[in-house]
């Protein structure tokens, strides 16, 4: 009985099926050891690069440990300058409070005393208004005085400036007062109060003594208006005597007028020519000189020569040199006897207050300067 095909022919099969599976997973495990992959590689990496490897990741680990410990430093240095500045702030804050308090309380100090002010300048008015107001210095008999001077009692001259500069201590008032009319020149305060000055001194002489006044500018004239003759002995005045008394005095300082240069060499040669001998010089002026005299202007260190028919501009330099020339002849025909100055102020003339004070202080006298607006109040 023949057996079935199935059954005889299985085995057959089975075995070469096998074979078949077993030859293909021999050739994919001899393709998988013959070709490269990326695992194999790993395997190739020496150790040198490792390390390089490592050692750069550690650097870069490093350095970033490195700027972050840097951060965190800058970190706490602003930290530490903004509680420095907070603290700084709270402090200027309470100084600008306790200053506003301050403030405050001078504040209300000075409105207390603006409103005392006001109160007693409402007094004062009213008790100005109440009491009659004295009169100028020009009617009064007697003005205020001068303290610092005193007046010898025999034998005194007394000259006082009468240029264009004793109208006023400015420049600018000076060259307006200068074309104005004669009763506003008379009015000038300036003028007023060399005017006063020339009458205290007269006050000063007891009755009966020997003096002599002039009033000079350009020109010098005596008590009566008259210019002295030059070259000639002149004689004394006596004080209460017809024609050198008050009324006369008050006559030619009405009749004196601000006008012209200042010559102060005639003055010390016109009081060296009276005698007996002076006792004393007394000079009411507010300026050095602005002519020498009989002597060129040109020859004298630092002044320029004239020009026909112009006014030289002096500097300061030059009208030095012409008071010098001037105090020569106090020097030569005047020694010993003292120079008193009362002098007033004027603009841009500093430099005489020196040489007037080292003239009296040389000759035994003194100088003075009235306060301003003397002797008004």
């Amino acid at each position: 009985m023949k057996r079935p095909f199935t059954t005889r022919s299985a085995p057959g099969f089975g075995l070469a099926f096998l074979d078949v599976l077993c030859c293909g997973l021999g050739s994919a495990v001899l393709l998988l050891l013959i070709v490269k992959h990326g695992p194999a590689d790993a395997g190739t990496i020496d150790q040198a690069t490792i390390d390089a490897r490592t050692r750069d990741v550690q650097e870069r680990i490093a350095a970033e440990e490195s700027h972050r410990e840097g951060l965190l430093e800058r970190l706490a240095e602003q930290e530490r300058i903004l509680a420095r500045d907070a603290a700084a702030l709270e402090t200027l804050s309470s100084q600008q409070q306790a200053q506003a308090a301050r403030y405050a309380g001078l504040l209300d100090q000075l409105r207390s005393e603006r409103a005392t002010l006001r109160e007693n300048a409402a007094s004062l008015q009213a008790l100005q208004s109440a009491v009659k107001q004295p009169e100028e210095p020009e009617s009064r008999p007697y003005g205020k005085q001068l303290t610092g001077i005193n007046v010898a009692d025999d034998r005194v001259a007394i000259f006082l400036d009468r240029s264009a500069s004793m109208l006023h201590p400015s420049l600018v008032e000076i060259v307006r007062l200068r074309v104005s009319s004669p009763e506003l020149k008379r009015s000038a305060r300036k003028w007023a109060a060399a005017r006063e000055a020339a009458r205290w001194a007269y006050r000063q002489l007891p009755d009966g003594t020997r003096f002599q006044f002039f009033t000079y500018a350009g020109d010098l004239k005596d008590i009566a208006g008259a210019t002295p003759p030059t070259r000639q002995r002149i004689s004394w005045q006596v004080k209460g005597s017809p024609g050198a008394d008050a009324n006369a005095l008050d006559a030619a300082l009405a009749g004196a007028l601000p006008d012209g240069p200042t010559n102060l060499k005639q003055v010390f040669e016109t009081a060296a020519r009276l005698v007996p001998r002076p006792r004393q010089l007394l000079i009411l002026t507010d300026g050095y000189p602005t002519v020498p005299g009989n002597r060129r202007l040109s020859g004298l260190r630092g002044c320029p020569t004239p020009r026909k028919g112009a006014t030289p501009v002096l500097s300061p330099r030059c009208r030095e040199a012409v008071y010098l020339d001037a105090v020569e002849v106090v020097n030569k025909r005047l020694a010993g006897v003292p120079v008193d100055v009362i002098l007033f102020p004027l603009e841009g003339d500093a430099n005489a207050v020196r040489g007037y004070w080292l003239l009296s202080a040389l000759s035994g006298g003194r100088m003075l300067t009235p306060a301003r607006g003397w002797p008004y109040p």
